[in-house]
């Protein structure tokens, strides 16, 4: 049975006759789940489903949820809510009004995936069980055959059964030749793969692997491919072929299905001395492990946290497989029958007590200085810096040193213990562990360990210098809590004791600036100036205070000292620079917009919005300086910059044209029409754009936009461009006023019905 046909021959005409976009939905669906699109996939299915159950379908919504779970489970291993969406989805696809759907056993499939990726050696029987289950409802010509009967061979490999699982699947590739004569191993590939290496078959395992095709897998069987050649070569020793084959870690990070092999090959060439261990590698393997386990997927979770600590081992990074250690015996709790998994975690435990017992004596304390001098100037391995921590508590720069390694390898809790560790041995006019501690409290919003924090070592009877880093960590909560005014109360008495505090005042301008009090903010901002500091940032951050408030000298006297001239001498800048982008923060990513550069900091904008965003056609805007874009390159770059403020707000509308393209004389005509009420007519669309009538050939289009002054009657800016575009098949209906044109608005509709627009 070809369980595809239901969509596409007996329900898609109707489909694109009633439910246009749900039929294209359901077309571009199960190409975004094969091909990684998986942002695609949740936008679709989403939408798909909403559309199904409006249509009262429970075949179509068996069929969307199906694809959902292909990307979900199959791909991004997102188990943690997907194991009951698939348990969810087999009792749905086995009620009366959907059991008749080819698409339900495939919902089968999906639960036997979603529980081999949760925890697939604990859910062996259940995923034999359902898999017999149905496979005793359909046969061989079923394309399902082959998807229910590979669960099923996966289960037995999970369960280290790879005799049996060949045996399998040699016998039900023959019952689908029965009937399918051209079927072979291809479709079985990365189980038979799998089932060859177990067997140490290496060789078959190969040939099958270079020799398989796609036949509809898109993307992610070339991807899947790769991984398992590399994988096979490393089996085999054979380590530069290995590392060759292997894709690199950016090619994998958005695909958790590719994990737990890419992980046991990468640290499989480390182990065999083919592959450095370094910090990148670590950070990926870390962030593999543990993106796993947060999607629910904890045995994939263990087995790649497992290989990395071995390679850690392997490479003498005994603190970071200390504290991976810790980790990985939190996740082997987490599987289903853990004591297999925690013996491991003994196993490694022992022999990292093994490999710490036998490193060198400490260092000596005789040789402080000579040591950390050698550090600030050779810098050092990890674990010489922590046995120099163990000397000497006190070091300070050591112990931010080592701070930024746990911090860098993906340790934050490492990190935290070492500053509040050392805390107590700093000396007493160093203030910079409790900064940096309670900076870091702040900004993780524990608040209460931030309180508790200043009062131990920062309240009334502590060193005046720690008092004031007290009261500028109280400052920082304030902010980060929303009581602004408080923060800036507090942060302003401080720059009046310290008036040399450079730092505090760029803050304190940032934040005066956020509560709109200009004046102030650019007072600290030229106080910085005067005391000295050299022309940069403060200049481009004092130009866009004074721009906004309309002090050009202040704006001119910063720009002369980065190198600028200016057309006058005085007044307001309004030049003709260059173009750039600007970006309107808070109105979505489409909010990014052409616009001619005046001066320093301000633009004019070009481009129009499309409807239903806000049109800034016109507006005059200040811009924040740091470039979004600063890398990108070209004879003559446009930058994109983040709008500060619109200056100056023009409220120009904007309304929708669309329709087969009228022609060049009548797109002149209109924008004739449209010029003396302030009206302008933008096209946006590009040749590409066709129409696709039901009976007709194909179409050039052409989709834009009207703008218009706030001010001015839409009816009659409607009227201007049906005189010019009477005889063209373009619609304006957003222009159109239904009572006062009923005809017009109803023969505009039919347009565009009829041109599917």
């Amino acid at each position: 049975m070809d369980i595809f046909r239901w969509i596409y021959d007996d329900r898609m005409d109707a489909l694109l006759e009633e439910a246009p976009r749900l039929a294209y939905i359901m077309h571009r669906l199960p190409t975004a789940a094969v091909d990684n699109r998986h942002a695609e996939v949740d936008a679709l299915a989403a939408e798909g489903l909403v559309l199904a159950r409006q249509r009262k379908d429970p075949w179509i919504e068996v069929f969307v949820r199906h694809w959902r779970l292909q990307s979900t489970v199959f791909k991004r291993l997102e188990v943690k809510d997907s194991l009951r969406e698939a348990v969810d989805l087999v009792e749905r696809a086995h009620r009366p009004d959907a059991i008749g759907c080819p698409q339900s056993t495939c919902a089968t499939q999906d639960l036997c995936a979603a529980y081999g990726r949760a925890d697939g050696p604990a859910y062996v029987a259940e995923r034999l069980a359902a898999s017999e289950g149905t496979l005793a409802r359909i046969d061989p010509t079923w394309p399902c055959w082959r998807c229910i009967t590979a669960e099923y061979a996966g289960a037995l490999v999970d369960d280290g059964r790879y005799a049996e699982a060949l045996a399998w699947l040699e016998a039900n590739l023959a019952k689908m030749r029965r009937v399918r004569p051209k079927a072979n191993r291809d479709e079985y590939c990365g189980t038979w793969v799998e089932c060859l290496v177990g067997l140490g078959r290496l060789d078959e395992a190969m040939t099958l692997s270079r020799t398989a095709k796609n036949d509809g897998q898109g993307e992610h069987f070339v991807q899947e491919r790769a991984i398992e050649q590399a994988w096979i070569h490393l089996k085999a020793e054979r380590h530069a072929e290995a590392a060759e084959a292997l894709p690199a870690a950016s090619l994998v990070r958005d695909t958790p299905d590719y994990f737990d092999k890419w992980a046991e090959v990468a640290c499989g060439l480390v182990l065999a001395g083919a592959r450095e261990l370094d910090v990148e590698l670590l950070r990926d393997l870390l962030a593999m492990a543990r993106g796993l386990r947060e999607s629910g997927a904890v045995w994939l979770a263990f087995r790649v946290a497992q290989r990395a600590v071995q390679a850690l081992l392997a490479g003498g990074w005994l603190p970071a497989a200390d504290a991976l250690l810790e980790e990985l015996h939190a996740v082997a709790t987490e599987r289903v029958r853990p004591a297999e998994s925690l013996a491991a975690v003994a196993e490694l435990r022992a022999a990292w007590d093994t490999l710490a017992a036998e490193r060198p004596d400490p260092l000596n304390p005789a040789d402080r200085e000579a040591t950390l001098a050698r550090f600030a100037a050779e810098g050092s391995a990890f674990s010489e810096r922590l046995a120099a921590l163990a000397a000497w508590p006190d070091a300070v720069e050591n112990v931010h040193a080592v701070v930024g390694f746990w911090d860098h390898l993906g340790f934050p809790a490492r990190a935290e213990q070492t500053l509040r560790a050392h805390l107590g041995h700093a000396p007493a006019d160093d203030t910079s562990l409790l900064a940096r501690l309670g900076e870091r409290l702040a900004d993780e919003g524990r608040f209460p360990a931030l309180a508790a924090l200043v009062a131990e070592h920062a309240g009334p009877d502590a060193p005046e210098e720690r008092t004031r880093v007290g009261r500028w960590l109280q400052a920082k909560a304030a902010s980060r809590q929303g009581r602004l005014e408080e923060a800036v109360d507090l942060l302003d008495g401080l720059v009046r004791e310290e008036p040399g505090r450079m730092g505090l005042r760029r803050q304190l301008a940032d934040w005066l600036k956020t509560l709109g009090r200009l004046a102030e903010a650019q007072a600290q901002l030229e106080a910085l100036i005067a005391g000295g500091e050299p022309p940069g940032s403060v200049d481009w951050d004092r130009m866009v205070l004074a721009t906004r408030r309309g002090d050009w000298a202040a704006v001119r006297a910063s720009g002369a000292r980065l190198g600028m001239q200016f057309d006058a001498a005085e007044g307001p800048i309004d030049e003709a620079w260059e173009y750039v982008r600007v970006r309107f923060p808070g109105e979505g990513p489409e909010a990014l917009y052409l616009a001619g550069r005046t001066g320093p900091v301000t633009a004019r904008v070009l481009q129009p919005a499309v409807p239903g965003q806000v049109n800034h056609e016109e507006d005059l805007v200040v811009f924040d300086a740091r470039p979004l874009n600063p890398d990108v390159g070209g004879e003559r770059p446009v930058y994109e910059y983040a709008v500060d403020a619109v200056l100056e707000a023009q409220g120009r509308l904007a309304y929708a044209v669309d329709g087969a393209h009228p022609g060049k004389p009548a797109i002149e005509a209109a924008r004739a029409a449209l010029k003396d009420v302030g009206g302008r007519l933008h096209v946006l669309s590009g040749d590409r754009y066709t129409l696709s009538p039901a009976e007709d050939a194909e179409l050039p289009g052409l989709y834009g936009v009207v703008t218009a002054p706030p001010d001015v009657d839409r009816a009659a800016l409607g009227a201007r461009l049906g005189a010019a575009w009477a005889d063209t098949d373009m619609t304006w209906l957003s222009l159109l006023d239904e009572a006062a044109d009923p005809a017009e608005v109803a023969r505009q509709e039919r347009l565009a019905e009829h041109l599917e627009l």
